[in-house]
């Protein structure tokens, strides 16, 4: 979007803010362990997964701005898996075909699904097409 002039070459997300976000996580275990009202915990969870999501996107695309602060990011073990998946999307400029962009699309899923499992939580399809949400700590 910056190389389109479309928004600021500072996304917003900043290293310092994964504890917070990490946090929150923490907090949705916590009450449910408290109030076992695993709606409550459904929603936290998925609300604090969405956060996440938005932190890392524009994380991401802060480091490809500026690949020098990619090293900033280690504490963060989402960003290395993200910007490996990204890593052959060509610029605004370049045109993703449609089988290309799917695959991509659907390996970030793969992979905010396996750091919401190492935040805590999992979501999957049963045989019956229902689904199925657990803390699994």
């Amino acid at each position: 979007m910056h190389e389109k002039g479309l928004g600021s070459a500072d996304a917003g997300s900043v290293v310092d803010d994964y504890p917070g976000i990490v946090a929150l996580f923490d907090t949705v275990r916590g009450n449910y362990w408290r109030r076992g009202d695993l709606m409550a915990a459904y929603h936290g969870s998925f609300a604090a997964l969405d956060r996440l999501g938005a932190f890392l996107a524009y994380g991401a695309a802060s480091v490809v701005l500026n690949p020098g602060t990619a090293e900033a990011w280690i504490p963060v073990p989402s960003m290395a898996k993200l910007l490996d998946v990204m890593s052959d999307v060509p610029s605004p400029a370049g045109l993703v075909p449609d089988e290309r962009l799917t695959a991509v699309s659907v390996e970030v899923a793969r992979m905010l699904r396996g750091t919401f499992q190492e935040m805590g939580f999992d979501y999957y399809f049963l045989p019956d097409t229902s689904t199925y949400f657990e803390l699994l700590r």
